[in-house]
């Protein structure tokens, strides 16, 4: 999964977010009123060659923090992956469009799709940017090993703390994440807990 940012010379507001396999998309912010959309067709390289063609529109990657994944195996054989804010989910490779995540979702909760392989929610896969060229200065490895691992420590001791009292409909790690910004809020939500505790919760 690739994370994009498509900004333009008139406007401080991004004109969009998306998330993308490569060939469908996922938008999460649309500011062109929905133009964008039009000339995409759900086709991302028929959306990057109209921005290429622009000389005021660019497309670059997000800065800052960005979501993790979250696989997921079911019994058919199936990877279902999702973004640990909720908003995007990609079921074999291919990122699903709002209506079919819920179809996903639905086939879950019914039982007809049955989750075989439970992602831990403590260790998500990060979603990486293309590799750039960076010219960096390391760090004395004594100094970062000693910090990092001491803050691993107290994170991984919290963690464990706080999904230990985890379960379904009221899991603190599942219900500290900010779906405001998403399709549908209690959507994200619930395909989470799904995934993570199934349809055997009654």
């Amino acid at each position: 999964m690739e994370l994009y940012v498509i900004r333009s010379e008139h406007h401080e507001t991004p004109l969009a977010e998306i998330r993308t396999d490569g060939r469908n998309i996922d938008w999460i912010v649309d500011n062109s009123r929905g133009k964008l959309k039009q000339v995409a067709q759900g086709d991302f390289e028929a959306l990057k060659a109209f921005i290429d063609k622009t000389s005021h529109m660019i497309m670059e990657v997000p800065e800052g923090p960005t979501p993790g994944l979250l696989r997921y195996s079911l019994e058919n054989g199936d990877i279902v992956e999702i973004t640990t804010d909720g908003k995007t989910a990609m079921l074999n490779g291919s990122v699903l469009e709002y209506e079919h995540k819920m179809a996903l979702m639905s086939a879950i909760n019914s039982g007809q799709l049955k989750v075989k392989g439970r992602a831990d929610l403590k260790t998500p896969l990060p979603i990486k940017p293309k590799p750039k060229t960076v010219v960096s200065k390391e760090l004395p490895k004594s100094e970062v090993n000693k910090s990092f691992l001491d803050e691993v420590k107290r994170k991984q001791k919290k963690e464990k703390s706080k999904n230990a009292m985890g379960r379904y409909g009221s899991d603190a790690k599942i219900e500290d994440i900010d779906f405001s910004d998403s399709h549908c809020p209690a959507m994200g939500k619930q395909l989470l807990y799904l995934l993570k505790y199934g349809d055997d919760h009654a």
